[in-house]
């Protein structure tokens, strides 16, 4: 049986969200609180075959947030009901966690390999003081760039059909390095900037680095605090 969860966290004290031995992660938060919920109703998943292993619909990075990140596992049964054990796995995760739906998906359903497009979005902040209720999600900068520069650079090197391989951290698991993006746009609302992503997929740290471009002109890797996974779509 596969179990289809969209969930939602605020990255800051998480190293990522894929699992790293030893590491405070997003998928090992995940799969403890379903193994304590599961080991409540007598069920034991530690172990194969009914282990429980938690598969996101790709790696976000240490620092990053995601509003709505696809994951589906594979359960052996389901001892209550979707509504009943997202209310009961919420009541266990921490404060930084959250589940906002949970269902069950198609046998062949595959959170990572099933997706058709991602969408993330940028946020930046324009001051010359710290905004206290904004740091753990936007990037502070001290001036307005040129916004309609920004837009006509976005347009001409990112929309469309491109190998990104020189807006991206070199990954040995990225051995195709062509990507599709469909939407990059740039708004503002007031002292804010906000950056809207979609694509097919995207490259290690290859947003960051692309916003990077676009503020300051070069390739550098802006900080992971301003980015959020906003939708996935299947």
């Amino acid at each position: 049986m596969v179990v289809k969860f969209i969930c939602e966290y605020n990255g800051k004290n998480f190293k990522g969200f894929q699992s790293q031995g030893g590491k405070r992660t997003v998928q090992t938060e995940l799969e403890k609180a379903f193994i304590a919920f599961f080991a409540s109703q007598g069920l034991n998943v530690t172990e194969s075959p009914a282990k429980i292993v938690v598969h996101g619909s790709g790696r976000t990075d240490a620092g990053v947030h995601a509003r709505a990140q696809a994951c589906h596992m594979i359960l052996c049964s389901m001892p209550n009901t979707p509504h009943k054990i997202l209310c009961a796995i919420n009541n266990i995760l921490p404060d930084d966690i959250s589940i906002k739906s949970l269902e069950i998906a198609p046998d062949d359903f595959h959170a990572r390999f099933l997706a058709r497009e991602k969408t993330y979005l940028y946020r930046v902040y324009v001051s010359s003081h710290r905004s206290p209720l904004r740091d753990d999600t936007y990037l502070q900068i001290y001036k307005m760039p040129d916004i309609k520069k920004m837009q006509e650079t976005a347009k001409q090197l990112f929309l469309g059909t491109h190998d990104f391989a020189n807006f991206a951290v070199k990954d040995k698991t990225d051995k195709n390095t062509v990507r599709t993006i469909t939407r990059f746009e740039i708004e503002t609302h007031d002292d804010e900037i906000w950056f809207w992503i979609t694509g097919n997929g995207f490259l290690h740290k290859q947003v960051r680095i692309m916003i990077g471009h676009l503020l300051y002109g070069n390739k550098k890797c802006v900080g992971a605090k301003g980015l959020t996974l906003w939708s996935v779509t299947y």
